[in-house]
């Protein structure tokens, strides 16, 4: 069973510009197989919103049939799912009339299974997942030349640009986020997790017998004013863990 707390919030620099937050997310539970796809449309791009959006839903449609006709998750298939995450973009722009760079977004996809786990990354963000008693970067944000530069769905390099991590075992938990989140999660200079970002999510959210109430504390997190000091961008944060059950009286909860 897994206990999941997501949230995604619009940064204060959208709210100056009068943009829209220009994050997307989604995710699937099939069984015991948790889906994840979390998008960051680019903040020079006019339609990135509606191509973060597309993207999500291009890719965690793709992965499900995937995994309805039995496929295996390679490096070589990773790549499909991106492109198929592209290939909506292209209609999209079509339908709206207007260059495919508008609608520039990155893409960030999970497949977590019973015993084997797939992480997707093109752009920046990034994957976490505990290993042992800590957490550790499963991906890295990918940076171009310049600090705010990164590759996107649109890029023409994007192929040789898009990560791929397979993992065979359990994962007991992990976490994608959007750059915006990236200063509260990672430590830069050691190329490290930030850990005490995470461990008090992680403890209640393993506990916790109603994780969908814990949805609305995250959000109002990520919007507290310690946190716009750090950051401006949107900011989007998806937690899963396995759910830790406890026995209480006579009976499992």
């Amino acid at each position: 069973m897994w206990n999941i707390v997501r949230a995604s919030v619009r940064g204060s620099s959208h709210r100056r510009s009068v943009t829209p937050c220009q994050d997307a997310f989604d995710l699937k539970l099939r069984g015991k197989t948790l889906l994840v796809a979390i998008s960051d449309g680019a903040g020079s791009a006019a339609y990135s919103d509606r191509g973060a959006q597309g993207a999500v839903a291009a890719t965690l449609a793709f992965i499900e049939k995937m995994l309805s006709d039995g496929e295996d998750f390679t490096p070589e298939t990773g790549v499909a799912i991106v492109d198929s995450a592209r290939t909506r973009l292209f209609e999209l722009s079509e339908q709206l009339e207007i260059d495919v760079r508008e609608l520039a977004c990155t893409l960030l996809f999970a497949v977590v299974q019973e015993n084997e786990a797939f992480f997707g990354q093109l752009g920046d963000g990034a994957w976490v997942m505990t290993y042992g008693i800590g957490l550790v970067a499963v991906t890295w944000p990918l940076r171009g030349v310049y600090a705010n530069e990164t590759t996107f769905l649109t890029s023409p390099d994007w192929n040789s640009a898009a990560k791929f991590v397979k993992l065979l075992g359990p994962v007991e938990s992990f976490a994608g986020f959007t750059d915006g989140v990236q200063s509260l999660a990672l430590h830069y200079a050691s190329r490290s997790v930030f850990q005490p970002f995470f461990d008090p999510i992680l403890t209640v959210l393993r506990e916790s017998c109603a994780p969908e109430a814990l949805d609305k504390q995250l959000q109002e997190y990520l919007s507290s004013k310690g946190v716009e000091e750090r950051t401006d961008d949107d900011r989007t944060l998806v937690v899963a863990t396995r759910r830790r059950f406890r026995l209480l009286g006579n009976g499992i909860h």
